[in-house]
């Protein structure tokens, strides 16, 4: 059976990889479940599939945006983590380990505080939008060529 794009497999990367170099878990924004121990990052796949090429279905390339947002207690806290892995998703390391994982940083927007008011105090937090250009393993079954056309009249 073909599988196109596998978003999990993708994400399950991008966390294994913020874990080893900032020691802070990825979870998905609006989840259902306790909230975890600050700081934390959550992500929304905001934009899933922009198209970068025409009629193409087998091992199409597309893009996709990610919004990134962590959340600390500290606003100070959040600019300056969000900053460091802004710069880090920028950084040429950073961009080759992804590339031997097919998956290519095209732009990082500046970090910016994304604070939220709940209830009597606010929820510390900062953020940013990655575009990953990745390749879809679809490919399509081998379609019958027609050689010839008889009609009758």
């Amino acid at each position: 059976m073909n599988q196109s794009f596998n978003y999990r497999k993708f994400i399950d990367k991008i966390a294994m990889l913020l874990k080893v170099n900032f020691q802070l878990s990825l979870i998905e924004s609006n989840s259902i479940g306790e909230q975890l121990d600050f700081p934390f990052i959550t992500y929304t796949i905001t934009s899933p599939y922009i198209a970068t090429t025409q009629d193409i279905v087998d091992n199409e390339t597309f893009e996709m945006v990610v919004s990134f947002t962590l959340h600390t207690r500290s606003t100070l806290d959040a600019l300056n983590t969000s900053g460091s892995i802004n710069k880090w998703f920028r950084s040429d390391n950073t961009r080759l380990v992804l590339a031997k994982e097919g998956v290519v940083v095209v732009k990082v927007t500046n970090s910016g505080s994304r604070d939220n008011f709940v209830s009597v105090d606010y929820e510390r937090m900062a953020g940013f939008d990655v575009r990953f250009r990745v390749t879809d393993q679809y490919k399509g079954e081998e379609v019958e060529e027609i050689n010839a056309v008889q009609i009758d009249y």
